[in-house]
């Protein structure tokens, strides 16, 4: 079995591992850096799933011979005094596909005043600038 990974980016990579092992015999995962097309810094939902859908089509045209291929694109977005962050997974196949939102966490206001003045996702997280339920058992963030 082969599935591609539609970034280079090690924790998608590695997430993608740990979600078909205990389901598939996993033969190869290859991972293809695609362009998203949205932002950098996704900052809404519908920007996100667009990144996530985009990343698939954009692997499915550099490899086209998968069983599956997998889109992740974390995203933002204000939800009053506080910041939502979350991802967004696309997972196709021969024919099918499938889209989840598996994870939604939220930051302080501090956070929302942050990513005003340029302040990543990850940069926020690395110096422990925002406040997230658990967020150290994220690998990208710890």
């Amino acid at each position: 079995m082969k599935i591609v990974v539609a970034s280079g980016n090690p924790v998608k990579i590695k997430a993608v591992e740990q979600g078909f092992n205990p389901f598939f015999n996993v033969g190869e995962i290859l991972a293809v850096d695609v362009p998203s097309g949205v932002s950098d810094q996704p900052f809404t939902e519908a920007e996100t799933v667009a990144g996530a859908r985009n990343r698939v089509n954009e692997a499915k045209q550099a490899v086209k011979d998968a069983d599956f291929w997998v889109g992740i694109e974390g995203g933002v977005e204000a939800m009053g005094d506080t910041l939502a962050a979350f991802a967004w997974v696309v997972v196709s196949s021969a024919g099918k596909s499938g889209e989840a939102r598996p994870v939604t966490w939220e930051n302080s206001s501090t956070g929302v005043r942050r990513y005003g003045t340029g302040y990543s996702q990850r940069q926020g997280f690395r110096q422990n600038k925002f406040k997230a339920k658990e967020w150290s058992r994220w690998p990208a963030y710890a």
